[in-house]
């Protein structure tokens, strides 16, 4: 009984000396924001946040739309592919731009990922296009990109990433893109039962 007595005291004087470093709202707050974060459980939260990492490839393809380019941005660059999203699958996607030939910066960028089971991610870029660092590509581009909704289990869809795309420029024109995107993906919570699907 006394070894009993002297264990309580000792966890009730540890729990105490720990509740006062740190007030419990806080200490509540960090875990249930690591929790949202890494694992995307967040028990008072209304969305689910999921690490998003994608790996794609797409090429400049001619089209008939000129999109609303003005100048110094009058180039308009249609960009088609396909890529898989972890943990969703297999997708096509098409992604327009507007880019100023003499620096290369580029804006207006919209694009949708298509789902092979129809839904749709749809998605905004801006950003600057650079000479490549690595001697297997002519250039590359590293850029925010931002989550702006979607159909099925992507409605409601926010987040944002970070591309990592290098461009093959082919001497008789045109190009190819091989990506690497990371980031986060917001989805209401009510869209867990689509996950499977």
């Amino acid at each position: 009984m006394k070894f009993m007595r002297k264990l309580l005291i000792v966890c009730t004087s540890l729990l105490i000396l720990f509740a006062c470093e740190q007030p419990e709202d806080e200490v509540q707050t960090e875990i249930e924001d690591s929790e949202s974060f890494w694992f995307g459980k967040h028990r008072k939260s209304k969305k689910k946040v999921i690490p998003f990492y994608s790996k794609l490839v797409t090429s400049m393809t001619p089209t008939d739309e000129t999109g609303n380019c003005e100048a110094p941005f009058d180039f308009f660059n249609n960009q088609e592919g396909e890529g898989i999203i972890f943990p969703f699958g297999k997708f096509t996607t098409k992604i327009t731009f507007c880019v100023n030939i003499s620096t290369l910066e580029y804006k207006d960028g919209v694009g949708t990922f298509f789902m092979a089971n129809g839904d749709e991610l749809y998605l905004t870029v801006a950003g600057q296009i650079l000479p490549s660092e690595d001697p297997e590509y002519d250039l590359q581009f590293q850029d925010k990109f931002y989550f702006t909704g979607g159909t099925g289990k992507f409605e409601g869809a926010s987040g944002w990433g970070v591309t990592d795309s290098y461009v093959h420029l082919f001497p008789e024109g045109g190009d190819q893109t091989d990506h690497i995107w990371k980031g986060v993906l917001i989805l209401p919570k009510s869209h867990d039962r689509r996950w499977s699907d």
